[in-house]
């Protein structure tokens, strides 16, 4: 699964999903334009993540909190 897949399933911005992850957004936009290859060590804890984080599918219903790193949304 490509970076650009793995965003696509959280349904984030480059933006978003990079600070939810901690990720500069220039590594994201390399990765996805094909600038640059993700190690695939990389790819495979993002995955992990995406697929047991409910935040960053929005699915637990907290995703402002942790889109925001663990601080309180400012809507």
């Amino acid at each position: 699964m490509t970076i650009r897949e793995l965003r696509a399933r959280t349904g984030l911005t480059q933006a978003a999903f990079a600070a939810a992850l901690h990720i500069p957004k220039r590594s994201i936009e390399n990765w996805e334009g094909g600038g640059r290859t993700p190690p695939a060590y990389l790819v495979e804890l993002i995955e992990y993540r995406v697929t047991h984080d409910p935040g960053l599918t929005g699915s637990c219903g907290h995703d402002k909190m942790h889109l925001s790193g663990g601080k309180p949304p400012v809507d």
